[in-house]
């Protein structure tokens, strides 16, 4: 039977083959597959990183055996994208999964979900689907997430219904409160477009 791949994270505890991994920084991560039957050769690789992490791109293991294992320790909140690629020889398999780390906001923000192009998602009924790369907790709604995760539907649920202040006086200051979204409202003809600012209390 062919070989299969199936990523396995492991950070102080493993999560569950074929799943997104939230975890934190400063602590190893390994990577391993789920079964090995009939691997004779793999490689595991780092496609992506944040912007502002200090880790590079690039293989991390690679080896002609059949216990595909590598690591590699997380510096900055964000996604770690890893390929995992195995072969019994003749038929290569990849799983592409994330791991995530959430930012000070609580959002877990996406890798670069190229290079390579994501894989066909189970249920799609392409060859070599696997459950979504961003299956954080077993959701399954992919990078829009569920409210929960920290991806997309939680950030905008968050900051859909913020409260406002609107000023329509000018010169326009910003306010004193801590309201966190100010409409800024141009009232006469000619006069600058309306602007809708979000001020953050702290870097995200």
């Amino acid at each position: 039977m062919p070989a299969t791949a199936l990523i396995v994270f492991d950070q102080g505890g493993p999560g569950t083959a074929g799943e997104a991994f939230e975890g934190s920084t400063g602590s190893l991560v390994t990577v391993t597959n789920d079964d090995n039957t009939d691997v004779t050769s793999w490689t595991i690789t780092l496609t992506d990183v944040p912007p502002d992490s200090a880790l590079v791109p690039g293989v991390l293991g690679t080896a002609v055996d059949n216990t595909p294992t590598a690591s590699f320790t997380p510096d900055v909140a964000g996604s770690f994208r890893i390929l995992l690629e195995v072969s019994d020889g003749v038929t290569p398999d990849t799983d592409i999964r994330n791991f995530g780390i959430r930012n000070t906001r609580g959002f877990i923000f996406p890798s670069y979900g190229l290079l390579p192009d994501p894989k066909p998602v189970t249920g799609s009924g392409l060859p070599g689907s696997k459950p979504n790369e961003y299956n954080f907790g077993g959701q399954t709604r992919g990078w829009s997430g569920d409210r929960a995760s920290g991806l997309l539907e939680e950030f905008m649920t968050k900051y859909d219904d913020l409260p406002s202040t609107v000023v329509t006086a000018g010169p326009y200051a910003a306010p004193t409160d801590t309201t966190p979204l100010t409409v800024v409202d141009s009232d006469t003809v000619g006069a600058p477009l309306t602007l809708l600012c979000l001020l953050l209390p702290e870097p995200i």
